[in-house]
């Protein structure tokens, strides 16, 4: 639930572009990584694990969270700042920003608003 209020919150005090939007939506998805990093590995890599209930409440907040990078991503797809297809480009940025999560080291050289500038970048179209 903190993830999309995160995310929401973003979303609002961010400018109206696809790229202001993209960046604000990775920002805010590794600020929520980051805070509670415990809690998103299981959430992300261990999931099956989890009893019917919380499985499907998690299942639940996932569907919406994914709806609103599908719209942030397809204003990006409209702008022609990404290239592909909307299914697979959601993954490959998701998967890019969840992935940190084990590598990432808060006492290296890159602040998380760092990070997702840089990875951000990587996916633009220019």
């Amino acid at each position: 639930q903190n993830a999309l209020g995160i995310a929401k919150a973003a979303l609002q005090s961010c400018p109206g572009s696809a790229e202001a939007r993209l960046h604000a939506m990775a920002r805010a998805h590794l600020e929520t990584l980051f805070a509670d990093r415990n809690a998103h590995v299981v959430a992300l890599f261990e999931w099956r694990r989890l009893d019917p209930a919380a499985s499907a409440h998690l299942s639940h907040l996932r569907d919406a969270y994914e709806a609103m990078w599908v719209e942030v991503i397809d204003d990006a797809l409209a702008a022609g700042l990404i290239h592909g297809d909307r299914f697979l480009v959601s993954r490959f940025i998701l998967g890019a920003l969840n992935w940190t999560v084990r590598w990432y080291d808060p006492n290296g050289p890159r602040t998380p608003d760092d990070l997702a500038d840089e990875l951000v970048a990587m996916i633009l179209s220019r």
